[in-house]
Formats: C-alpha cells, structure tokens, sequence
C-alpha cells in the first residue's frame, strides 16, 4: 500500500462519520506521514487502521521495525525529517506499542478546539491562502509564492531546484496588500520541485501546487 492508497482508505472510512474538514484533513495529514515513515524507515508498512470514536479518530499504523521512532533534524538535501513532528502534533496522544514483528503507533487526533501540545506548527494554518500566483511572459514564467504575514510565525524563504535548496536565496518579504511573497523567474515547459523553510527548521509543502512527490511539491511553468 502505496501513501495515496493509505489517504485514500482513511478517506473512505471517513466519508461515513460527521467529522468537520479540519479533522479529516488532519487525519489524512498523520495517515500519510506515519504511512510514508514506515515505508521509508521502518522495513515496510504491515497495517493500517483508522477508527472513528466519539468524535476522535485513532489511527494505527504496524510496521517491521522494532526501533523507536525519533525525529532528526530536516535538510533540504535530505527530504522529510518533520513526519514524526507532525505526528506528534496533530495527534498529542500518539504512542508505541511494540510486538513480535515489529510496532504499531497509535495516534488520537483530538476534537476540534482541544488543545495541542507544542511542536511544530499544524500543517493547515500554512494552508490559509493559496501559495501559488503564475505570470506568464514573453521569454519566461514568474512564479510567485505568497504566504500571509504572520502565518506562520518568522522568515520563510522558499527552497527548491531553482535555487539549488539553498535556504535563504528567496525569502518572502512584506507586500502593501498585507501578505508576503517572493517571485521567481523560470523558464517555461519546465518542473521543479520545492518546499518552504520557516524558522526552527520547520519544512513545509504547498498543498496548493497540484502535484507532489514523496515528499516536495512540485511545480509545472
């Protein structure tokens, strides 16, 4: 089971129960990031379940490893980093429970409006506006990448081919319509992957970009 095919049965599972979009979205985010752990560290996935309790979602992820998982800290040269941060996160009651074979994390993701414990910042308040702004030109695409001012907190510089990950070359600054952008001159009938790097070394993607891989968005000019 590939990370789509897990998203896509935690959906249906979903789509039954009278969950507000912010948790499905939430639950979706913890699937696939504890789904996409276990593939790439953890010698492969061996089960999934989602459950829907009083209002809660359980999620349980099996894998083969019998190690803890810990997060490591994120590089742009070595995508992800942040899967078991979010984890974490999103779903404050997360645990292990190791077994012949392997382990299984359990995460709960609260009701809306319980309270968090600190981390990293939930994926959706960086999914308030759309990231992405296009400009065609006679000889090239600027592409523009916008964030609200204070959301979240910090700099923020986008990273990705185009600046050869290298943090801090485009850094979204201040715009008189409140928001923060920074514009990028590529070339047209081009793709390039990206991702966004805010402070604490927090890497996020742009849902907005229409097309991801394992783990960077990806954009089409």
């Amino acid at each position: 089971m590939s990370c789509g095919q897990a998203r896509e049965a935690a959906r249906r599972i979903l789509a039954g129960h009278d969950l507000s979009e912010v948790l499905v979205s939430d639950v979706l985010v913890v699937v696939s990031e504890l789904v996409s752990n276990a593939l790439r560290h953890a010698g492969g996935l061996t089960g999934l379940r989602v459950t829907v309790r009083d209002g809660q979602v359980i999620i349980e992820v099996s894998d083969r490893s019998t190690r803890q998982p810990r997060a490591r800290p994120p590089s742009p040269h070595a995508p992800g980093g942040f899967g078991w941060r979010v984890a974490k996160t999103l779903a404050p009651t997360t645990f292990v429970r190791f077994h012949n074979g392997g382990k299984t994390i359990i995460a709960t993701l609260p009701r809306p409006g319980r309270p968090r414990m600190a981390g990293c910042l939930p994926a959706r308040l960086i999914r308030s506006t759309p990231l992405l702004e296009r400009t065609l030109r006679k000889t090239h695409t600027e592409v523009t990448f916008i964030l609200p001012a204070d959301n979240p907190p910090g700099p923020v510089s986008v990273v990705g081919d185009f600046n050869d990950w290298q943090p801090g070359t485009h850094n979204l600054t201040p715009r008189k319509d409140g928001k923060r952008a920074a514009t990028v001159q590529l070339p047209g009938g081009s793709t390039y992957t990206f991702r966004c790097l805010g402070a604490g070394d927090y890497w996020f993607n742009d849902e907005t970009a229409g097309d991801h891989d394992s783990h960077n968005s990806r954009l089409h000019t």
